[in-house]
């Protein structure tokens, strides 16, 4: 469980990079960035629900 909770924190820093260097790239509107964040957002609600059945089957 801890490694989940670990792999959620990084995805959450990728969240914080991907907007940062959208915010700042040369063509704010191509939407690369948001699109990446709300997949790898996607992701992480998949990954918490793995966690959330781990806890549950033990």
């Amino acid at each position: 469980v801890v490694v989940l909770f670990s792999i959620e924190i990084m995805l959450n820093a990728a969240n914080l990079n991907f907007i940062a260097f959208w915010r700042f790239s040369e063509n704010p509107d191509a939407l690369h960035g948001p699109l990446f964040t709300l997949f790898t957002i996607a992701v992480a609600a998949a990954e918490v629900a793995v966690g959330l059945a781990l806890v549950i089957a033990v």
